[in-house]
């Protein structure tokens, strides 16, 4: 094995660990495991920092003994994160033992210097002004900040979970910009207008614009919830009875539009399958268990109705 999949091994390890700790009735190897033990890492994965593998994943790449070569560097941060570091990176670098003292003794050199009093007088000014400047540049540029802050506009919580914030500058690529666990997010003051997309699969896409006239240190922004895929979330997750079953059908025709393109994605994001408004509207009518890991990527809407729709259905 390579120095990379060493360290993949000891992921593995305290994967393995962590899961046998919650699970202590997971007394195999992970190279033993099967489908009970594989889904309950799914689940733990999920609900500890909102990741997924699927279990064709799992037998490719943490089933086997010894890898041959290293999963993708998104798949390594989110188990590194899982089992308690910032990233892959992270993991390997605190893998590594600290280096080895220098035992060494070294003798002090006495001399004397050539310079007069004053010189070390200049140089310690010196020193402090540029303290002094740096402080003042730090304090500058901290001041030059603003935050805003996802709220949900009917509960006044944060919103952290599954929110993608887009900077759009003119000219550039959109940036995807980093919420915090508050649902905050930090942005440079800019000199001109400040423009930015927030999307979510279970909230209303919004632009925010602010001049600089506008800009606050510190603003809260209000989400108002996508009604029609918390409803499609809410069908997909509650058993159906004959009755019920007719309810959620005339529900969901007054949602899409006659024309709608409804995608399904597999777990790679490269599979797709393409549903009609009626074959989609039957599925969910369906008193199918799996239905319940139904999640909305993507939603959009023509004239008040659904005109687009990707989801994946995990397994």
């Amino acid at each position: 094995m390579t120095n990379e999949t060493q360290y993949f091994q000891l992921l593995k390890n305290k994967l393995q660990a962590i899961m046998q700790a919650s699970y202590p009735h997971f007394n195999r190897e992970m190279h033993e495991w099967k489908a009970q033990e594989i889904t309950a890492l799914q689940t733990s994965l999920h609900e500890k920092v909102k990741g997924y593998i699927s279990e064709k994943w799992f037998y490719t790449h943490l089933k086997p003994r010894e890898n041959e070569k290293l999963p993708r560097i998104d798949m390594l941060d989110m188990l590194a994160q899982y089992v308690g570091y910032a990233n892959w990176q992270d993991f390997v670098f605190q893998q590594q033992p600290p280096p080895e003292p220098n035992t060494e003794e070294v003798q002090p050199k006495l001399y004397k210097s050539p310079l007069p009093a004053r010189h070390y007088f200049i140089q310690i000014s010196a020193v402090l002004l540029l303290g002094i400047a740096g402080f003042a540049l730090f304090g500058f540029w901290k001041k030059d900040m603003i935050q805003f802050c996802f709220q949900d506009a009917d509960t006044q919580k944060p919103v952290y979970q599954d929110i993608e914030v887009l900077l759009l500058k003119e000219g550039e690529s959109p940036q995807n910009q980093k919420i915090d666990k508050n649902g905050c997010l930090k942005i440079q003051k800019p000199v001109t207008k400040l423009t930015f997309v927030v999307k979510s699969p279970y909230y209303q896409t919004d632009t925010i614009t602010r001049t600089p006239a506008q800009m606050q240190p510190q603003e809260i922004i209000k989400l108002k919830k996508d009604d029609y895929a918390l409803l499609i979330h809410l069908i997909a997750k509650q058993g159906t009875t004959a009755t019920e079953k007719e309810q959620r059908k005339n529900k969901l025709e007054k949602m899409f539009d006659d024309e709608v393109q409804i995608f399904q994605l597999d777990d790679t994001g490269l599979g797709i399958e393409l549903y009609s408004k009626t074959e989609f509207i039957d599925k969910l009518a369906l008193p199918i268990s799996s239905l319940k890991n139904l999640q909305i990527i993507d939603i959009q809407y023509q004239k008040n109705k659904i005109s687009l729709l990707r989801f994946i259905q995990k397994q």
